[in-house]
């Protein structure tokens, strides 16, 4: 599980410290949360209110999680669309 602390330390951009489908603790998934207003939220998915990048259609696509009960998961950057299929 990729920790809140762990990624302090390691002075890395998110998108080089963790990898798709990596387990997050909540640390990680509230500081997203509350860094700015959700681009889009659910009970269950997780898009992070700042575009990450845009698609080849100028869409943007935002640092995704997706939480399953207790476990959150990196899904990803996905556009809004993409996201709503997780």
């Amino acid at each position: 599980m990729k920790t809140l602390s762990e990624w302090s330390a390691s002075r890395l951009p998110f998108s080089l410290f963790a990898s798709p489908g990596d387990q997050v603790d909540a640390g990680i998934f509230e500081y997203f949360r509350d860094s700015a207003p959700p681009a889009m939220m659910t009970a269950r998915v997780l898009c992070v209110g700042d575009p990450f990048d845009h698609d080849d259609a100028d869409n943007p696509r935002f640092t995704t999680f997706v939480q399953d009960g207790a476990r959150i998961e990196y899904a990803g950057v996905y556009s809004i669309e993409d996201a709503r299929r997780l």
